[in-house]
């Protein structure tokens, strides 16, 4: 990926420009899929346990297909010895969401009417 990043060819990045490899170590990493066992010890290897989250991609997997995976993440080996996996990506979701679950959420109305029901009214 390196390469690409001096596009037009023959260009050189601005100094203090980063690297692929360091805007990689900025992002975060998910679970969808079938990451065992092959994809997220390779994600370990190469960022450490800090940027794995929980994802199952729930919303288009089938639900046996959705707990084969939660099982897969249980049975596999630990990220760290003082952790599980849900123990990890846990903690590691309340770093980005963290001021989201800082306050209590507010029920919102919705924008479309319902038939049969009186409109809701909520405090702003």
């Amino acid at each position: 990926m390196e390469p690409f990043r001096t596009a037009p060819a023959g260009t050189t990045p601005d100094p203090g420009t980063p690297t692929v490899q360091e805007q990689l170590r900025t992002r975060w990493f998910d679970t969808a899929g079938t990451p065992f066992p092959h994809q997220v010890p390779a994600l370990l290897a190469a960022f450490g346990p800090d940027p794995v989250l929980y994802g199952s991609d729930s919303c288009w997997t089938p639900a046996p297909a959705a707990a084969a995976q939660i099982r897969s993440i249980d049975t596999a080996p630990p990220p760290t010895a003082a952790d599980t996996w849900r123990a990890l990506t846990t903690r590691n979701a309340h770093r980005p969401l963290g001021r989201l679950t800082a306050r209590p959420a507010r029920p919102r109305p919705s924008p479309l009417p319902r038939p049969g029901f009186p409109e809701a009214r909520f405090p702003a």
